[in-house]
């Protein structure tokens, strides 16, 4: 689909769903110019500078415990916190970015007679955002095996950054999730590429792994698992170092 309205945006915010109190969202991205103007000269000559990235968002207030006001105002001024964004959904191989940012403004209230509202925002921590696609969502009861995905390979100077965002549980204790890679669609020579730290509860993880790799197809799966059930969105891309 090339065109679409903003109906199923998600955000997914270290170990917090923000989707069901969210109704904007925006991904923004700039880069510093710097004069670079010598003699003899008529014009100004520009040189690039340093990128940045900065990441908005505003909603419905939600009071209640572990709600959107308590998480936003939790994390503010925190590096380094993973950040998934879908403007599209989040269902099973939907594109999506990924990176870290750090929260750097958070705002709530409104006029009288009118609705609570918030809005926040922040900056990507280190590295630009990652184009990638979700590897495997949704409720987990055991191990599994994602489904293996053509994402391609790494050459010397890309790498692939994997996320795992784990915001649910019941009767929970814990499970492995793995990144591996083979040659083909059925598994051919699987490896292991990432291994999280093991999940024992509501949390969050960004891992990146360095080219070159050859295989071109990736997936992500649980090798041990204990507990009831975990919902998980994880995802994964190749980019630029």
């Amino acid at each position: 689909m090339a065109h679409f309205p903003i109906l199923r945006s998600e955000i997914i915010l270290g170990q917090y769903r923000l989707t069901g109190d969210m109704n904007k969202v925006t991904i923004a991205r700039t880069m510093q110019d710097l004069d670079n103007t010598t003699f003899p000269a008529t014009f100004k000559a520009r040189m690039p500078g340093l990128s940045d990235g900065q990441i908005g968002m505003a909603g419905l207030i939600d009071l209640t415990d572990d709600g959107q006001d308590e998480i936003l105002f939790g994390n503010m001024a925190l590096s380094n916190i993973p950040i998934l964004i879908g403007l599209d959904g989040m269902a099973d191989f939907d594109r999506v970015k990924l990176g870290k940012i750090q929260q750097g403004q958070y705002q709530s209230g409104g006029n009288v007679g009118g609705r609570a509202e918030w809005s926040a925002d922040g900056r990507i921590s280190s590295n630009v955002l990652t184009d990638g696609n979700i590897m495997a969502v949704g409720t987990k009861t055991g191990t599994f095996n994602g489904t293996w995905r053509d994402l391609g390979a790494l050459s010397a100077t890309q790498r692939i950054t994997a996320q795992i965002h784990a915001t649910a549980k019941t009767v929970f204790t814990s499970a492995v999730f793995k990144l591996q890679s083979a040659d083909d669609a059925i598994g051919t020579n699987v490896t292991d590429r990432l291994t999280f730290t093991t999940v024992t509860g509501l949390t969050s993880e960004q891992k990146t792994l360095a080219g070159a790799v050859t295989q071109t197809f990736w997936r992500i799966m649980a090798s041990a698992f204990t507990g009831t059930n975990l919902t998980i969105y994880t995802a994964a891309g190749i980019s630029g170092l």
